[in-house]
């Protein structure tokens, strides 16, 4: 399943540092975690917590401050789009162009469904998701996977460009190919999903 922007970057930051975090499709699926210390990571504007809260960012999930407390990420599309994908199919990763490579070498020898999330709630494709769901199919399947001509095509994309002048430095990292070589494996529970780093990541 990939989120470049940002879910999916965001959980492969905080599986390369910490090994796993908690995935939660909204807000409402808070009181089915698991009772421990949590911190947020999410942007909705509207979410209002009492554990510490960050913003759903690639770039400040390197270094928040967590003191020992599990991430939870919840966000807009991303996390909808594993409740999704996590009811169809036993096995899910998360994908992105950070850890692109570590990806494909991981699904080479199975079958693989590949879903690029796009804007859920508005129905909508999204430029990012397709290119790095486009790049991986081509890996693949062994033919020109065309990377730095998907990724300027994005970069061109007037909604990323729009991104970039608000979250310019989160947005550099998504397309920072292979800068965070881990596979995010997700595992789904009663309301909720862990996501762990894969057996023999390079990070």
């Amino acid at each position: 399943m990939i989120d470049v922007l940002r879910a999916t970057t965001t959980a492969a930051v905080l599986c390369q540092r910490l090994g796993e975090l908690c995935v939660i499709a909204s807000p409402a699926d808070l009181d089915k975690l698991p009772a421990r210390p949590y911190a947020m990571f999410s942007e909705l504007a509207d979410l209002v917590v009492e554990m510490p809260r960050y913003d759903n960012s690639p770039v400040r999930a390197r270094n928040a401050e967590l003191e020992g407390r599990m991430p939870v990420l919840v966000t807009t599309n991303g996390t909808l789009a594993v409740a999704i994908a996590a009811r169809c199919a036993p096995d899910v990763v998360l994908a992105s162009f950070v850890n692109l490579s570590a990806i494909v070498e991981f699904v080479t020898t199975t079958n693989v469904v590949i879903i690029p999330a796009g804007h859920i709630p508005r129905q909508q494709r999204c430029s990012e998701d397709d290119a790095c769901a486009e790049v991986i199919a081509a890996r693949l399947a062994g033919t020109d996977d065309e990377l730095a001509a998907r990724i300027a095509a994005c970069r061109a994309d007037p909604r990323i460009r729009r991104r970039q002048a608000e979250i310019g430095v989160d947005v550099e990292l998504c397309f920072e190919v292979d800068a965070v070589p881990v596979v995010p494996r997700v595992v789904a529970h009663a309301g909720w999903y862990s996501v762990h780093r894969g057996a023999g990541d390079t990070a």
